[in-house]
């Protein structure tokens, strides 16, 4: 969320979801229960 963040502290869903892809290829928010990203980020 931190990398994705403007200066006011808050982050676009889409930008988030493309650092962690790019991060972690291997990540899928349906291997945590959830079949949506925005479904993870409302959960935590």
């Amino acid at each position: 969320m931190e990398a994705a963040s403007d200066d006011d502290g808050w982050a676009r869903p889409a930008d988030v979801g493309n650092i962690i892809t790019k991060q972690r290829p291997d990540f899928y928010s349906r291997n945590c229960g959830y079949p949506k990203l925005m479904d993870l980020f409302g959960a935590t």
